[in-house]
């Protein structure tokens, strides 16, 4: 695929995704109410740029309920395996590649160049259970000074999403 049809599809798919959340009342970006940024399930860092909207559109369209997402083969590397009939959606990642001179007055440059990459999310995948993060010791009096605090707040307090963040439309706050 080439780089065109890399930025095209990308395109295609963000337009797609806010126009279907127009409706003749309200205009809703599709991806409101993700509490989570798309994580890779191998590395535990999360996706970053042009491939958090993409992955949301593929989540909602697909009607996944995890954020987790990896390779075949960091699947593997998990002791997971994808499910047999499963298609992995796109994302983008960068390649940088050094480009030597063509004089001796001049200086390498770096160009960078898109390509995608094949990613599956959990819920397509068998024999992986999302980590539970565990409690540090000692925290108990910091985590219950920062309960006063919010409580101080007013605002209201929801607990469950996949990530702490601030709904400013709805006015609360989403612990994770």
């Amino acid at each position: 695929m080439s780089k065109q049809d890399i930025y095209q599809t990308v395109t295609n798919a963000i337009i797609e995704a806010i126009e279907a959340g127009q409706t003749a009342d309200k205009f809703e970006m599709p991806w409101n109410g993700f509490s989570a940024v798309p994580v890779n399930a191998h590395t535990g860092k999360s996706y970053r740029g042009i491939n958090v909207p993409m992955l949301w559109v593929t989540q909602m369209k697909k009607g996944f309920h995890s954020g987790h997402w990896g390779t075949y083969k960091q699947w593997q590397e998990r002791g997971a395996q994808v499910k047999n009939g499963e298609k992995a959606p796109q994302k983008v990642f960068w390649k940088s590649v050094e480009v030597e001179p063509k004089d001796d007055n001049e200086e390498s440059e770096t160009r960078m160049f898109a390509r995608w990459s094949c990613v599956f999310n959990a819920d397509q995948v068998e024999g992986f259970s999302i980590p539970i993060a565990q409690e540090k010791t000692g925290a108990a009096e910091i985590i219950e000074t920062a309960e006063m605090f919010l409580t101080g707040t007013g605002v209201a307090i929801k607990k469950g999403g996949g990530q702490a963040y601030y709904h400013k439309a709805e006015d609360y706050i989403d612990l994770a």
